[in-house]
């Protein structure tokens, strides 16, 4: 177990990140998609929000790097207080945030430029060097994960911390479960991941129409999000873990 500090029985003792990363940044670029999907025809939309090197693409790779390098200095950390259930935890989402990442820039190749062996062509739906168009593993290697995570916003980024709040509840920082679950910064992020990303369809649906004209991609625009919960997840952990080090 953690060790424990006076200074910081209770959850409300810790400083968790600040507004304008876990609120103002989500809510305003889920707004700045959609207002551009309202005001831009299909080949401006396209070219900014549509594609391997677009704009919600690039991002997302980015947070995924943010999330791994955040892991890893929660691993030094959690070997440093001795503490190995949290950091075998730890590891393995560090991990999950590396494949994401990976995965989303083809390991490298949309940047580096590389083109795709012959034998891996004939086996990646996409001709790409990722796994998760691979021919007959897209289930195993890219829907279960992407249901898995976002079944994991659901739980532990919306309906755990509304519980919570609704039953004046809060775990403690003496036990796992207070480290393992998401803290309520990351419910607006989750809130977006899940239920707000592909709102293109349910507009379409209230105007009787396709809206917009164009197809917005907003399976990339939600992946982006379940990234953001990612890493607000590990950044709230790595905060908090460093002020109870410095406690004790």
């Amino acid at each position: 177990m953690l060790p424990t500090s006076t200074r910081l029985a209770n959850a409300t003792d810790y400083k968790d990140l600040p507004a304008w990363l876990w609120l103002v940044l989500p809510v305003a670029y889920y707004l700045f998609v959609y207002g551009c999907a309202m005001v831009l025809e299909e080949p401006s939309y396209r070219q900014y929000f549509i594609g391997e090197m677009c704009i919600t693409e690039i991002l997302t790779v980015l947070l995924m790097l943010v999330a791994v390098v955040t892991g890893c200095l929660i691993l030094r950390d959690l070997h440093a207080l001795g503490e190995r259930l949290l950091l075998v935890w730890v590891a393995l989402g560090t991990l999950g945030c590396l494949y994401f990442g990976g995965e989303e820039a083809s390991w490298g190749q949309w940047y580096l430029r590389w083109s795709t062996p012959e034998a891996w062509q004939a086996l990646n739906d996409q001709q790409e060097t990722n796994l998760h168009n691979l021919a007959g593993l897209g289930f195993l290697m890219d829907q279960l994960p992407r249901a898995l995570l976002t079944l994991g916003a659901l739980i532990g980024g919306i309906a755990a911390p509304v519980y919570m709040k609704l039953r004046n509840r809060q775990f403690s920082p003496q036990r796992y479960w207070y480290w393992i679950w998401p803290t309520a910064i990351t419910l607006p992020t989750a809130v977006i991941a899940v239920f707000l990303a592909r709102m293109d369809r349910r507009i379409g649906d209230v105007l009787d129409t396709v809206w917009p004209s164009y197809d917005m991609r907003t399976g990339e625009l939600k992946e982006l999000f379940l990234a953001y919960f990612l890493m607000l997840y590990l950044l709230s952990f790595r905060v908090r873990l460093r002020q109870l080090r410095a406690a004790v």
